[in-house]
């Protein structure tokens, strides 16, 4: 996989996630830089990615990737990883572009 530095659709409008359960799933991008809420709880994850394509218990940590294949070499360019969702309809993903800035200033001893 080669990772892609924004998510913006300038790949592909759909997204594809590779998953324990579900396995190879994909559907067109729907929201980008979204707040994710955890239930009724105060806690969120900020600037999350939202897929129409199918999830469920077990796919999170999953990788998320644009598909290029027809008309030329195919290739996979690295979008994120997996982080819920509602099964049969709904992927939410964490951008590589989000976890690298989250990382980034990242000090280990």
């Amino acid at each position: 996989l080669l990772a892609a530095d924004t998510v913006t659709g300038q790949y592909d409008t759909y997204i594809h996630k590779l998953g324990q359960k579900r396995g190879w799933t994909w559907g067109p991008i729907s929201g980008t830089c979204r707040e994710l809420r955890y239930n009724s709880s105060s806690q969120s994850l900020l600037c999350q990615y939202l897929a129409l394509a199918e999830i469920d218990q077990g796919d999170s940590g999953g990788p998320t990737f644009w598909w290029m294949c027809c008309g030329g070499p195919n290739q996979a360019w690295l979008g994120g990883l997996a982080i819920g969702g509602y099964t049969n309809s709904h992927l939410w993903f964490s951008s590589i572009t989000g976890i690298k800035n989250d990382i980034a200033n990242l000090v280990t001893y």
